[in-house]
């Protein structure tokens, strides 16, 4: 008789153990979260030469079981200024934003891998209480001596020159050859 007392405990122990995990369970899925967003960069050209301006862009995609993020700054470090935007951008669950920051390479910046990182500083509520931010890891962009920029136009205009040269040269050997027979 004392080991049917038993069992019945023990399975009542097991349902609140299973009751208390699925309550857990239920209420780690319902806490707002924005671990889930993630970020694309990327520049508008590949590499910059001194004197020239560009453009960094982070694209910001939301999961659908992500809560509303407000997105307030873009920061950019660059090892030889920083520059940053600011504003609200509203990414909704499961949607994406694109936030961007103009930058200028001095003229005084030489040619190489120069490294930058950026910082977003964002929220989950419209309030904009308790910032959160998030900072990359080091990363490089390249600067390239400044130059001639050999562009589509110079083609063009090599082209047409060339072709220039060479009516030129046979012209002038056809009234040669002209000039030969009389």
């Amino acid at each position: 008789m004392s080991s049917l007392v038993k069992y019945p405990k023990t399975m009542l122990q097991k349902s609140r153990f299973v009751t208390a995990l699925w309550f857990l369970l239920l209420f780690v899925s319902l806490v707002p979260r924005a671990e889930g967003f993630m970020e694309v960069i990327h520049f508008d050209k590949e590499s910059y030469e001194p004197g020239e301006s560009g453009v960094f862009y982070v694209d910001i995609t939301s999961s659908p079981s992500d809560p509303t993020l407000y997105f307030t700054q873009l920061e950019i470090f660059f090892d030889w200024g920083n520059y940053w935007t600011s504003g609200v951008i509203v990414v909704n669950p499961g949607g994406r934003e694109t936030i961007s920051v103009r930058f200028s390479v001095p003229s005084s910046v030489s040619a190489g891998s120069h490294s930058y990182y950026y910082k977003l500083t964002w929220s989950l509520t419209a309030s904009l209480q308790n910032l959160k931010t998030s900072t990359s890891s080091s990363l490089t962009i390249t600067i390239k001596e400044k130059g001639f920029v050999f562009r589509w136009e110079f083609m063009v205009l090599i082209v047409a020159v060339s072709i220039g040269i060479v009516i030129g040269v046979f012209v002038s050997k056809s009234k040669e050859q002209k000039e030969r027979k009389k």
